[in-house]
């Protein structure tokens, strides 16, 4: 989401200029803005009330969730399209290696398969975020490992 969009659905916006904001916050009776909002570099909104509520309480009053405060488009905030090439390509067990993984782990996951589907089992791995760097293309079969935005593909 972007800041213009966001500010737009706050009350009482104020430029304290520099990008920062002050604004009612919507989670709580505020009749006096006690709330402040900018967007860092990469576009990610900051908010804090100082009346104490919550990042998760102000983005539910207002019917968002916290990956609305990150720029970009599916992609988790990052702010990436997802364009970045893939590495050169290592074998499964160069990859265990690298990652410091049981290469039986990967195999578990459907690395090394002659497919390259993602197995539901690597899927949900993904979708905990439990991986943080994308396997390489040629790694068949291996579901592409990547940071918890799902969209970045980076080199190891």
């Amino acid at each position: 989401m972007e800041l213009n969009a966001f500010l737009d659905l706050l009350e009482q916006v104020t430029d304290n200029g520099g990008g920062q904001y002050k604004s009612c916050c919507p989670a709580h009776d505020d009749q006096s803005p006690s709330m402040s909002v900018k967007a860092t570099d990469d576009g990610t909104i900051l908010v804090n009330c100082f009346a104490g509520c919550s990042t998760d309480e102000i983005v539910a009053a207002l019917g968002l969730t916290k990956a609305d405060l990150f720029a970009g488009k599916g992609c988790g905030g990052r702010g990436t399209t997802g364009s970045a090439a893939p590495g050169p390509g290592l074998t499964v067990e160069e990859y265990a290696a690298n990652k410091m993984l049981p290469v039986e782990f990967l195999h578990g996951l459907g690395c090394g398969a002659s497919t390259r589907r993602r197995s539901a089992k690597a899927g949900r791995a993904q979708s905990r975020g439990t991986t943080t760097a994308s396997a390489p293309s040629s790694i068949a079969g291996c579901a592409t490992a990547t940071s918890t935005s799902g969209c970045e593909r980076a080199p190891i």
